[in-house]
């Protein structure tokens, strides 16, 4: 399975790549010693529930997300601009984890 997260504002873009056949996590470009299993339960987990588009046009400039859950067999994308699940704020948690704070 691969799981591929990209979240961009006007400043800052940072992306995330995980991937359970090289048993490797990737934060912009910087390998993390982290269990990537754990990583792939909770994101999977978590979007479970989420719409594939949430989108609100009425903004210039924001901030957007992209996931791409890629497990060989089907491939799931949930992509946001400016509106975001109710529990978008649970995936930022579980990313500070691995990484710096986003925003």
């Amino acid at each position: 399975m691969r799981i591929s997260i990209l979240i961009s504002t006007l400043s800052k873009q940072t992306l995330l790549q995980v991937d359970d056949n090289k048993k490797i996590v990737l934060y912009n470009g910087e390998k993390k010693n982290i269990d990537y299993k754990k990583l792939i339960a909770d994101i999977c987990l978590l979007t479970s529930t989420w719409k594939s588009e949430y989108t609100k046009n009425s903004y210039i400039d924001g901030e957007s997300f992209e996931i791409i859950i890629d497990d060989n067999a089907k491939k799931l994308t949930y992509r946001g601009k400016n509106s975001f699940p109710n529990d978008y704020s649970s995936l930022k948690e579980i990313l500070d984890e691995v990484g710096d704070a986003w925003f």
